[in-house]
């Protein structure tokens, strides 16, 4: 349980973790969680349970056997956006209109925050340029960066930064002046007071009396400036403590299905014939005519097996089986083109990165997009051999 296979599915094969087993009629039934961006064909959904004889590992090592396998089609996991992609890539994720509704009646505020901020004049109605003083003034050197984004979800960020892009003067041109920044996280205290106003009525009541028991001559009755300005301190204490359950929690399927890739598409003198694009030779193409190895991670590529060797020649040629789409199509042999292999090395290099500087003395938080990190250890070997696959 756990492991990462690859568990048939009509005449295709796709990711999933197995989850557990257990024996029925003397026959082996895995309970799998299949990889939630296959793409499985219009009211074709897959089974909870499958056979042992539909399930394999990554087959590492195994030409033959990979041959045989037509992979369906599906999301790399190194492909899936993580957090600092959707931030990174806010400027194509359009904000709503309930931020809209949040926002625009503080743009002249904001625009304000972004050109001149005043701490000593704002700091009652912009929160975070009080903390920015405050932190500066505690530590000696002037601090710009907000590591707070609260409970607001990967989307809410990524659309109060595409608000703020496209309606605050000169922030298309200054991104690192903003995001991440006072203009950035004022913006997500508002949104987070209008969203979250009745729930945080009791601290901003709490607010008021502690002003009111501070200076005791003032008016008992807060005005309405006293009460809006009470509720965005409210919310800037709630954007500090408060935080998105689940970006913390780890993603055991990506992580399960990246491993499980890494293996199957490794190439290298360890992996031998079967890391150079074995899967489906004997067999067809894969779903929808999908090129697997499009986009790989560089690093999967050892570079200590040269796939153009006099003695691996032939390696990619199609069997004389080999299907060229939905009906069985004998087709004559011929090389698979390794021009791929130069896009993929392209791929891999173009990134988009933000910085947004985090003091004067230029520190910066890199956004990267589309980028893949190795693994933080090598895989490992199978416990087991390969599962053979069963005569079809």
């Amino acid at each position: 349980p756990g492991k990462g296979a690859l568990a048939r599915h009509g005449k295709y094969w796709y990711p999933v973790r197995i989850k557990s087993c257990r024996r029925s009629g003397g026959r082996a039934l895995f309970t799998v969680k299949w990889w939630r961006h296959c793409s499985f064909k219009p009211n074709a959904q897959p089974p909870g349970e499958v056979a042992k004889e539909d399930l394999v590992d990554a087959l590492y090592g195994d030409h033959k056997h990979r041959r045989m396998i037509r992979l369906g089609r599906w999301t790399h996991a190194h492909e899936v956006p993580q957090h600092e992609d959707v931030i990174a890539n806010f400027r194509n994720i359009p904000y709503s209109i309930n931020i809209n509704e949040a926002l625009a009646p503080h743009g002249p505020l904001l625009t304000d925050i972004f050109e001149q901020p005043d701490p000593a004049k704002m700091r009652n109605t912009v929160p975070v340029l009080g903390y920015l003083a405050d932190l500066s003034e505690k530590t000696g050197r002037k601090h710009t960066t907000v590591p707070y984004c609260g409970d607001l979800s990967l989307t809410d960020c990524a659309q109060i930064a595409n608000w703020i892009y496209h309606h605050i003067r000169g922030a298309s041109n200054q991104i690192i002046n903003w995001l991440n920044c006072a203009t950035y996280a004022h913006a997500c205290t508002i949104v987070v007071a209008k969203h979250k106003k009745n729930q945080l009525q009791e601290l901003v009541q709490n607010i008021l009396t502690e002003r009111h028991s501070s200076a005791p001559d003032v008016n008992s009755v807060p005005t309405p400036e006293e009460q809006a300005n009470a509720m965005l301190q409210a919310a800037w204490l709630d954007l500090q403590l408060s935080y998105d359950q689940s970006a913390m929690d780890i993603d055991v399927d990506l992580e399960c299905v990246g491993i499980l890739e890494q293996r199957m598409f490794e190439e290298s003198l360890a992996a031998g014939a079967a890391g150079n694009e074995q899967w489906g030779k004997d067999a067809g193409t894969h779903q929808d005519r999908w090129n697997p190895y499009e986009g790989l991670p560089e690093h999967w590529n050892h570079g200590d097996r040269d796939p153009y060797a006099p003695e691996f020649e032939g390696e990619v040629d199609c069997g004389p089986n080999f299907s060229e789409g939905s009906e069985p199509e004998v087709i004559k042999k011929e090389s698979h083109t390794k021009n791929l292999k130069a896009q993929t090395a392209a791929t891999a290099k173009e990134v988009t990165v933000l910085q947004s500087a985090l003091d004067k003395k230029g520190a910066a938080v890199m956004w990267w997009r589309g980028s893949a990190q190795p693994l933080p250890h090598p895989p490992q070997p199978l416990p087991h051999p390969p599962q053979p696959l069963p005569h079809q």
